[in-house]
């Protein structure tokens, strides 16, 4: 059998495998659980789409994927009823795979053949923190399609046949994603600089032009969001909590892209470091040949545009903006692996080598989605018990919190219930999304709800509980412990019925 039918077979086993595994993500889509961010894009994305864009504007992302998300939920539960909505809404970030999918049989396949395209949706079903990003209610799954399709137009645009289509595809997807994220609108600028120095390598002043006249209608469209960006900018100035980026922060880029999981152990992070050592092989047995530009483009811009978008965090940070966190990666991931696999093939001639660089590929695939699967498969199965527990709180019971992303999340689940944050203020957005000024309550006012005779119920989070507990029961406030250790997506809480010490409980 010769080189290029193995190559084949292997390549539709990868394509194959890449499917399997994504119907492994998919059986976790049924979870009704949400976290902090989750409940603004559910918010959102649940009202007109005037009020998604007033919405926006006071927050830090851009409108379009909340559109997206609108459509899909709509659509969803006017078939399925509103029950369905967590679902849809999580099929949202799902249905990016798909397109994806798509690319990698067509044009990746085309161009660069059977392998290249099987082991790219096989990176991109199998890497670390993939898996969570096509089901998690946000937005980077959606940008991370839009880059890829950028990426994949340019490569088309490379050969000069359809010139146009492959402009009008990448004008369009790069002007998407600049309302969709805005650090997946600097992996789009990354691009641009990436190609305009590859066509001004190889002589295709016309691509120049091209890119040029692309840029000038992004701009000109982008206009109208100008306004906006400028507020969202002076909020993150006066509110945002991210800490600055540091050289420690670089370790931390590494480990966020290639641990398959916190709670996998020292094994977890022997498979990153396989991983690592083994793409930085690939590209250095890469460049230890010469290549043509067309190949240097197609293998560096991956990383290339990944280290841009890094390095763009890092100079916001220096110049006292720092508004870059690890997820904003992953919108770029797509081209990044699209590289990795076209690099890997142009090296793959050792038969012992290739056969390595899959194996620890899968391993730490394995890897990956084992502990995906348990983690869902537990979140889910803990929202169970905790929607069987928020049932028994009565409508007219007061909850009072003591972290605010659990705070958020009630006001969510228990719309008609009055959930407090005690002695502090959720985010200002959360205040315009329940249209409630009075979150915070004081130890006073937690005293007169407590002897009014209310229901109250403390929704403690973390070791802290205990403390507040026990300064309250100084000053007259009993507890009960009614349930121990609830689980939404990622907050364990326990629930006490708060009662006065004179009065007693009269549940």
């Amino acid at each position: 059998m010769n080189k290029d039918k193995i190559f084949k077979i292997i390549g539709i086993i990868l394509y194959a495998t890449a499917f399997a595994a994504i119907v492994a993500y998919s059986v976790t889509l049924y979870g009704n659980d949400i976290w902090y961010d989750e409940v603004f894009s559910v918010f959102f994305s649940s009202s007109s789409f005037s009020e998604i864009v007033r919405l926006t504007t006071s927050d830090v992302h851009p409108p379009l994927y909340y559109f997206y998300l609108k459509l899909v939920m709509d659509a969803g539960t006017a078939i399925f009823g509103k029950g369905s909505l967590i679902l849809f809404a999580k099929l949202a970030s799902f249905l990016p795979w798909a397109v994806l999918f798509i690319l990698a049989v067509f044009p990746v396949r085309k161009r660069f053949g059977v392998f290249t395209g099987g082991l790219f949706i096989f990176l991109m079903s199998v890497m670390p923190k993939l898996g969570s990003n096509y089901a998690e209610i946000r937005m980077y799954s959606f940008a991370m399609m839009l880059i890829t399709i950028s990426f994949t137009a340019l490569i088309a645009l490379m050969n000069e046949n359809n010139e146009k289509a492959a402009i009008i595809v990448f004008l369009l997807s790069g002007i998407a994603t600049a309302y969709t994220q805005y650090y997946a609108c600097v992996a789009t600028v990354g691009l641009y600089i990436g190609y305009g120095i590859y066509a001004l390598c190889t002589g295709k002043k016309k691509h120049v032009k091209w890119l040029f006249i692309c840029a000038g209608f992004s701009i000109l469209l982008y206009l109208p969001w100008i306004g906006p960006l400028r507020s969202q900018m002076s909020a993150v100035s006066d509110e945002y909590w991210i800490l600055p980026l540091t050289l420690r922060s670089l370790p931390g880029c590494l480990k966020f892209l290639f641990l398959p999981s916190d709670g996998a152990g020292a094994l977890g992070y022997v498979c990153a470091v396989l991983v690592i050592a083994l793409i930085a092989l690939i590209y250095v047995l890469f460049l230890m040949k010469k290549r043509s530009a067309d190949e240097v483009f197609i293998a560096l811009a991956g990383p290339g545009v990944l280290a841009f978008t890094v390095l763009t965090g890092f100079v916001l940070s220096i110049i006292g903006r720092p508004i870059f966190v690890y997820r904003y990666m992953i919108p770029v991931l797509g081209a990044f692996y699209l590289s990795v696999a076209f690099a890997f093939y142009t090296v793959a001639q050792n038969k012992a080598r290739f056969l390595f660089t899959l194996l620890i590929f899968a391993f730490c695939g394995r890897m990956v989605i084992g502990s995906y699967r348990y983690e869902e498969k537990l979140k889910c199965d803990k929202m169970k018990e905790a929607e069987e527990v928020l049932s028994s709180i009565p409508k007219d019971g007061v909850i009072v919190t003591n972290f605010d992303h659990v705070c958020t999340l009630i006001s969510y689940y228990l719309p008609d219930n009055t959930v407090y944050l005690y002695e502090g203020r959720p985010d200002c957005i959360v205040e315009l999304m329940y249209n409630r000024s009075d979150f915070e309550l004081s130890e006073d006012e937690l005293a007169d709800q407590v002897r009014s005779g209310k229901k109250v119920y403390f929704f403690g989070s973390f070791n802290s509980r205990e403390d507040l507990l026990e300064d309250w029961k100084e000053k007259g406030i009993e507890n009960t412990e009614e349930y121990d250790s609830v689980l939404i997506e990622r907050y364990y809480f326990n629930i006490y019925r708060l009662s006065d010490e004179k009065q007693g409980n009269k549940g």
